[in-house]
């Protein structure tokens, strides 16, 4: 029916062309012949219009060019493996070496019987597979399951991301050509309640936009890149934090994980909420599972020292020996006993060495006082608080700068609130402007533009000595405008889409003709209003072609990326984009406005450049709505840091958190690298609010 309705008014529109020039010709005296021009050109530009749009509904959908998938995912593995080189040189995660992590098999009841994992026929005999191995062999235990389908368990901290990341890197570094290509996914925002294939698709897509593009395949377009990699199997998903989806949800988790019984994958889970699903929906079909040891206290007695060269205040021994003497020499010591339980999670003393190796001053002695910290709940809240200020305590890095820790717990706070209003783990720059709640977006909308149309109007009004005259012209088109894209600020936030500025020569001319049809009614009106109704006319075509031609520059298609995305490299294409359209389709009005002022109304020069100036700020907050960085500028550039909610510069305060290891990157989004800290920060940011509230 839309579709329709939308012919039948384009191709009203030379109708409504011919008609206006026909009372233009009678009242302005014109030759008749402009009326044997006109309306032949109309009836032509009619049958046109209805041809094109009939012809636009049946025409197929864009389809990319043709690509070849495992060259598309040799493409994919080499950006996947230069993030996960980069994560480990800022994260400092072999730095000296890998804190080991061990493991055993798990429990049978916890995984699918021998047969299903080996594919055997029925009749045949199967064990276990062989999982034993050391920490620089877990690409070789993995390969070792006919499935590919493992799941790794473990406590709270124990190291399964650890263990996950080390498969992925292991797992790249002895890639061949064309084989699949493994890829974290944090599964802290998958509804199960949708396919899982289809949420892989989506999150490949956000991290790598080029992923977002049609595939020319079989289906003609109807699949994006990334689901045709993940249809061929060209992608090992390594599927973060099982536990982290909302327990209800973990049976209905199972079942769709367990409907892609043929896709490889790599799951990872907390023990307990891995057994209470499995209780409830049965085990993960075609899947092995290790168990994660505890750290042993000799791996953590030999590791410590290792981590920093300090000593302890007044001898010669390292700054870590006095602690790890007590805890070896008087292990029945409660405050030892306490510490040693604290240390046998990868997570805990990953913790200890930010606090007391890499940050001078601090002394580990400290967290054998029994009054301070009587138990390993205790121990364990220190170690997470002491985090973020001993980070923020060291040297910047290249090219960063320093940032009170204060305020930089302030707004990390801020932002693990909003990831776990949100129940998400990635933190996407496009949706931080959900943070703000709808009513008071819409307010500071409002209240804004009305503040930038007075300034505006008075302005305009002053230079022309005609305020009134300023005010209505202003505010009328700027409000339609505005009203007219409210819905962005309302609704979803728009996601990033790139595009390039580039129309063909058909909607140039299309675009032409709709402006010159739609000036002509304005022309009338502009007649009416200006001193000359022959200029004013003019005008009035000049305005309707600049503005439709406008619009219509600023429609374009979708380019491919290059797989080297970043944060900063979304950020800025989307900017790029944003700008171009806001160019193209705010010139067009900003020019029409200062010939209406400077020539119609014969204000003079300065009074029209004014005039074109001031119609640009009033209309920018309406263009730049429908825009992804457009509402990244207004919301969280400009009101989150004028509330103090968020940096002013924000882009480098997230990148500096990322250099520090706070955040990890994946693609075009960031993540905090650890979920309790997120989680414990949220909880600082409720209780700081509970706390000013009166």
């Amino acid at each position: 029916m839309r579709s329709r309705l939308s012919v039948i008014g384009k191709a009203s529109l030379p109708t409504a062309f011919s008609l206006v020039t026909g009372l233009l010709v009678e009242n302005m005296n014109l030759s008749s012949r402009w009326l044997w021009i006109v309306v032949p050109a109309s009836v032509l530009l009619t049958v046109a219009v209805v041809w094109e749009e009939t012809r636009r509904d049946r025409r197929p959908p864009a389809r990319a060019a043709d690509v070849d998938l495992p060259a598309l995912a040799d493409s994919l593995a080499v950006a996947v493996a230069a993030e996960w080189e980069r994560q480990r040189a800022e994260h400092r995660s072999g730095d000296p070496v890998p804190l080991p992590v061990s493991w055993h098999p798990a429990e049978p009841r916890l995984v699918d019987q021998p047969a299903n994992v080996r594919g055997t026929r029925v009749g045949t005999r199967a064990t276990r597979v062989n999982l034993s191995g050391r920490l620089e062999e877990i690409a070789e235990v993995y390969a070792r399951i006919p499935s590919g389908r493992l799941v790794i368990l473990g406590k709270a901290g124990s190291g399964k991301s650890v263990l996950a990341g080390e498969l992925l890197g292991q797992l790249l570094d002895s890639r061949q050509p064309g084989e699949r290509v493994p890829v974290l996914f944090g599964l802290q925002s998958w509804d199960p309640e949708s396919n899982l294939k289809t949420w892989l698709a989506d999150q490949l897509a956000r991290r790598n936009p080029a992923l977002a593009l049609p595939y020319d395949g079989p289906l003609n377009g109807q699949l994006t890149r990334a689901a045709a990699l993940l249809d061929a199997g060209l992608i090992l998903p390594i599927l973060d934090g099982f536990d982290e989806i909302n327990p209800g949800l973990h049976k209905a988790a199972l079942r769709q994980l367990n409907k892609a019984a043929r896709l490889p994958l790599v799951l990872t889970s907390r023990r307990d909420e891995y057994r209470r699903a499995v209780e409830r929906a049965g085990v993960l079909s075609r899947a092995e599972g290790v168990m994660l040891h505890d750290l042993d206290f000799e791996t953590v007695a030999e590791y410590l020292p290792r981590t920093t060269s300090r000593r302890a205040p007044g001898t010669d021994d390292g700054v870590w020996q006095p602690v790890l003497t007590r805890l070896r020499e008087r292990p029945d010591d409660p405050a030892a006993a306490v510490l040693r339980q604290v240390l046998r999670t990868p997570l805990m003393v990953f913790l200890a060495r930010a606090s007391y190796s890499d940050t001078p001053g601090n002394d580990p002695a400290e967290l054998l006082d029994q009054e301070r910290f009587p138990t390993q709940e205790a121990v364990e809240e220190h170690l997470i608080a002491a985090y973020l200020p001993a980070v923020y305590q060291r040297e910047p890095p290249p090219g960063g700068r320093t940032w009170r820790p204060d305020q930089a717990r302030t707004w990390l706070a801020w932002l693990a609130a909003h990831l776990e209003t949100q129940g998400a783990a990635d933190l996407t720059w496009w949706r931080l402007r959900d943070s703000v709640p709808r009513s008071e977006r819409l307010r500071f909308l409002t209240y804004g533009w009305l503040g930038v149309m007075i300034v505006a109007s008075v302005v305009t009004g002053l230079v022309i000595e005609n305020i009134v005259l300023a005010i209505g012209y202003l505010y009328i088109g700027g409000n339609v405008l505005l009203l007219s894209e409210r819905r962005w600020i309302r609704n979803a936030a728009p996601d990033p889409q790139p595009r390039r500025v580039r129309p063909t020569a058909r909607e140039l001319l299309s675009a032409l003709s709709y402006g010159v049809m739609a000036g002509i009614p304005a022309g009338l009106v502009m007649s009416a209003m200006a001193a000359d109704p022959v200029i004013g006319s003019v005008i009035g075509v000049a305005v309707g072609t600049a503005v439709t031609l406008g619009v219509a520059v600023g429609v374009s298609r979708p380019f491919d990326q290059t797989w080297a995305v970043s944060v900063a490299d979304s950020l800025s294409a989307d900017r790029t984009h944003t700008l171009r359209r806001m160019l193209v389709g705010g010139a067009g009005i900003m020019v029409a406005s200062g010939i209406v002022f400077g020539v119609a109304f014969r204000y003079g020069l300065v009074a029209g450049v004014v005039a074109g100036l001031m119609t640009g700020l009033v209309i920018a907050p309406a263009m730049l709505l429908p825009f992804a960085w457009g509402q990244w500028l207004l919301v969280v550039r400009l009101y989150l840091a004028v509330t103090r909610r968020l940096p002013w510069r924000c882009v480098a305060f997230l990148r500096d958190a990322h250099q520090r290891g706070i955040l990890r990157q994946a693609g075009a989004v960031y993540q905090f690298r650890h979920r309790r800290l997120q989680t414990y920060l949220a909880q600082q940011h409720a209780s700081s609010r509970a706390a000013s509230t009166p």
